[in-house]
């Protein structure tokens, strides 16, 4: 591992502890300690994971032939471990100068296979792959792995031979009495994985199981199932969704923009009260699913400084609804909320009004007439 990625890879997770070792000329060594009960150790192209006890006592044997010469230059053997669980991880470009690591590509969404001799699970262990026996006998191994979509894919490979692999959705495998089965895998809404098995690929006969029942290179029987790596999850998080289009005042002369789910929907700027308009009135409405609390939140007027309101402490909007501030009438039916002012508030010719949330930022503006012009 040259030293670029390995010093990326362990800023992510600098916790107490983490250190960055020269071990030869070309050859990086990693120790990050997370601070959650893991240590990652870096080394090349792979990740050796320990956790709980385990990982103070590993990273004690680990670091104390090390500790004492701080970066060391000159060859130097790596200390001897055995990884309760390697994971493989690439980087997507040979430019590390500019390769931006994050803790979530380390800690990347991936499967792994849970393997249990003759299906005796006291006895099983965790592995990044299966080895399988197919149709015709021979030795293949293969790999898991999610797709944005949450299509579940196989890397297969002939004798372990990933130069020569390639994926596929599905894994024809033999059983334990030796006869053929295709299967592919799913994942269901809680992040469990399931397999689909076919006899002899004829998916008119298939059944769904949580496990798969194989023979392996050796012809020995084994039971695989399949979990999410610690820390991941198999389902891709789903894209925040697009806001709702706003609906369209009644009057076409107003045009409203918001980026929150609380939004000023409506404005009556000539009211029926002669002279004092008191009967205008600014209209907010939530389009969202939740309600929304509105304490601290302002409105204002581009063309005079003296209008603006700030919603008290304790005001909230519930979802889907709507709430009226009027210039100078109190109607405890949408909310209750004025302006007191004896005077009309929105000038008849144009305005331009701004919705300001309890941080300061402007979230919503509606113009009318000469400022909706501009």
């Amino acid at each position: 591992m040259n030293k670029e990625i390995a010093k990326k890879l362990t800023d992510v997770v600098a916790g107490q502890g983490s250190n960055l070792w020269q071990i030869d000329d070309d050859n990086w060594v990693g120790v990050a300690w997370t601070g959650d009960g893991r240590i990652l150790i870096l080394h090349e192209d792979k990740i050796c994971e320990y956790k709980d006890d385990e990982a103070w006592e590993t990273m004690c044997t680990f670091l104390e032939p090390l500790e004492s010469s701080g970066i060391r230059s000159g060859p130097g053997p790596l200390p001897a471990v055995t990884p309760s669980k390697v994971i493989k991880w690439k980087l997507a470009s040979s430019n590390t100068q500019n390769q931006t690591v994050s803790i979530a590509q380390v800690e990347s969404q991936e499967l792994i296979f849970i393997h249990a001799p003759n299906g005796d699970w006291s006895s099983s262990h965790d592995d990044i792959i299966i080895n399988y026996e197919t149709w015709d006998g021979t030795n293949w191994t293969a790999k898991i792995k999610v797709n944005a979509d949450c299509s579940v894919i196989f890397t297969h490979a002939p004798n372990g031979d990933w130069s020569k692999s390639h994926d596929d959705t599905i894994i024809n495998y033999k059983t334990w009495d030796g006869t053929n089965w295709t299967a592919k895998a799913k994942v269901n809404s809680d992040g469990s994985v399931i397999f689909t098995h076919a006899p002899n690929g004829d998916w008119s006969k298939s059944h769904d199981d949580t496990i798969i029942n194989y023979k392996t290179w050796g012809g020995t029987n084994w039971t695989a199932k399949v979990k999410v790596k610690s820390g991941s999850s198999a389902i891709p998080p789903a894209p925040a969704p697009e806001p709702a289009p706003l609906p369209k005042p009644a009057d076409p002369d107003i045009i409203i923009t918001a980026i929150a789910d609380v939004y000023m929907s409506n404005l009556v700027y000539k009211g029926q009260v002669k002279r004092i308009q008191s009967d205008e009135y600014v209209e907010l409405t939530n389009r969202g699913n939740k309600a929304a609390d509105i304490s601290g939140w302002k409105i204002t007027s581009a063309g005079s400084a003296k209008q603006w309101f700030i919603f008290p402490a304790g005001s909230a909007l519930g979802a889907g609804k709507s709430l009226r501030i009027y210039t100078n009438e109190v109607h405890p039916e949408t909310g209750g909320y004025s302006f007191a002012s004896k005077t009309a508030i929105w000038n008849d010719a144009g305005d331009e009004l701004n919705l300001f949330n309890a941080k300061g930022e402007n979230v919503a503006t509606l113009t009318y007439g000469k400022a909706r012009k501009k």
